[in-house]
């Protein structure tokens, strides 16, 4: 079933420069600095079109549908023009329809424009190495053309060349520094491909922000590397900026929930979720402007990116409660579950077994990307409340939320059942210095995750199962993290093992 599109984010360049009439005429902009070419037979066509695709690029989908169709009423042989209506096509036969359009007027326009229509036909034939080749062609003959240069590195993303990935990024900044989508593209690998630096992630980001100011997505994007880092208070900021220049963005508010539910704000949260809900089903249904990174990797496919984050959604859940539950919603609440875990251990994100970082991170942010169902909403603020009350020593108020959250989440079901429910109860047994007992919950919850296995691993070592927890600790100890960020209970690990000499000192 053909699944609408989201938008991809890679691209965008300024408004062009009006230039002197000649009809008939090509416009082709920035030709002389190794552009691909803009042909059309009407001023007002050239114009419409590059603020349409900025537009586009900016996630700002109304806008740039609108402006595509005033581009294609004042030149109806515009061939690129239609090409980004196959772009912006809300369902197969719209895209197929487009694109058989733009292909009908290929005959007048640059090369560079029929490599773009024969791109996009190779993913109509599911023809991988041609459209490599074809992007490879086309980066070669535009080298002066960012959108050339990340059409190719999004290439090198899909299969996996992370190098060249970034090579292509730099290239595309060093072309035009007044582009952002060069800027854009590094910060998004370097949260999302090893080695991570969130640094670089965050001033590369920053500056995609500085250049496109009026932008909410590039606060949003702001905002998603802050909550990378864990710094949620800024991230606040940066979605609630975002959510200021676009008060319509539904997925800048459900970022913004899920981010006053990790701080605790419940109030501000539930408001928050509310109104996402209200705005087309968040904002983030497909054929809305879903400003979720992970849409970056599928450069020049609008209908790669949403395949994969709707097949990336259908997958967030992990564990029984996931298999037990009935909902999206439901099966999401697991995954916000285990974020807050990792997020008490001082973790961006929580790995899975087969699972590094990365992977995760994904996956947290495109479930945040989704405003919970109202059912859910509860669940996630009873979790945080039993979380809050571990940290305050309030332990029959952290039981009384851990009960709660599991009858929220499985009505009439005993909270035994729950693999969260046993977590949260053996972390407040390790407190209590009730070893055993502690040990007991934590075998009952979800052991794919690292930070669970770690809290089982000191159980363990408290009452005597020394060899045990030696084997926990050396598989938390030799996780997939990133090679220049390590988190605080890694490092743990690695210095118990140590101290049982079972790893050598440095």
């Amino acid at each position: 079933m053909f699944r609408k599109h989201l938008i991809c984010l890679w691209y965008v360049l300024p408004l062009a420069l009006l230039f002197a009439w000649v009809l008939p005429f090509s416009l082709e902009a920035g030709e002389k600095k190794g552009e691909i070419p803009v042909t059309t037979s009407s001023q007002e066509a050239y114009l419409a079109f590059t603020e349409g695709r900025e537009a586009y690029e900016m996630g700002r989908v109304d806008d740039a549908r609108s402006l595509m169709d005033k581009a294609l009423k004042a030149d109806p042989g515009f061939a690129l023009g239609y090409l980004y209506k196959a772009y912006l096509a809300g369902s197969a036969a719209e895209w197929k329809s487009n694109l058989e359009l733009a292909f009908q007027r290929r005959s007048s326009v640059s090369e560079g424009e029929n490599l773009l229509i024969e791109i996009e036909q190779a993913w109509l034939t599911k023809n991988p190495e041609t459209r490599f080749e074809l992007v490879k062609t086309l980066a070669g003959l535009y080298p002066g053309d960012v959108r050339a240069l990340l059409l190719l590195a999004g290439e090198y993303q899909l299969r996996k060349q992370v190098n060249l990935y970034r090579e292509m990024a730099h290239r595309a900044i060093l072309t035009d520094p007044r582009s952002p989508l060069g800027y854009r593209a590094l910060a998004v690998s370097w949260l999302f491909n090893l080695p991570i630096d969130f640094d670089l992630a965050e001033s590369n980001m920053q500056e995609f922000a500085k250049l496109r100011p009026g932008e909410a997505i590039a606060l949003l994007s702001v905002g998603d590397v802050c909550r990378a880092k864990i710094d949620f208070h800024k991230a606040l900021k940066a979605y609630t900026a975002a959510i200021h220049l676009d008060p319509l963005s539904g997925i800048g508010f459900s970022k913004r929930g899920y981010i006053n539910s990790y701080l605790g704000q419940f109030d501000d949260a539930l408001s928050d979720f509310e109104t996402a809900r209200s705005f087309n089903g968040g904002g983030s249904l497909i054929g809305s402007p879903n400003n979720n990174l992970v849409s970056f990797f599928f450069s020049g496919n609008v209908k790669l990116a949403a395949e994969e984050l709707q097949e990336m959604h259908a997958s967030l859940p992990s564990g029984l409660d996931a298999q037990n539950a009935a909902s999206k919603g439901k099966n999401g609440n697991h995954r916000f579950c285990c974020s807050m875990i990792a997020h008490s251990h001082g973790l961006y994100t929580a790995p899975f077994a087969g699972e590094d970082e990365c992977c995760c991170l994904q996956k947290d942010f495109t479930l945040e990307s989704f405003p919970p169902d109202p059912e859910t909403v509860d669940a996630m603020f009873a979790f945080v409340k039993s979380i809050r009350a571990i940290n305050s020593e309030n332990f029959p108020l952290a039981s009384q939320m851990a009960e709660e959250h599991a009858l929220l989440l499985q009505p009439g079901v005993k909270p035994g059942k729950s693999q969260v429910y046993h977590y949260l109860m053996g972390v407040i047994s390790y407190r209590q210095k009730q070893y055993q007992r502690a040990v007991n919950h934590f075998q009952k919850s979800d052991l794919s995750n690292q930070c669970v296995k770690f809290d089982l691993a000191l159980a363990y070592d408290q009452i005597g199962e020394f060899e045990k927890a030696e084997e926990l600790m050396k598989d938390v100890s030799v996780c997939a993290f990133t090679s220049n960020y390590l988190p605080d209970f890694v490092k743990m690990s690695q210095s118990y093992l140590k101290r049982m000499a079972v790893l050598p000192e440095e």
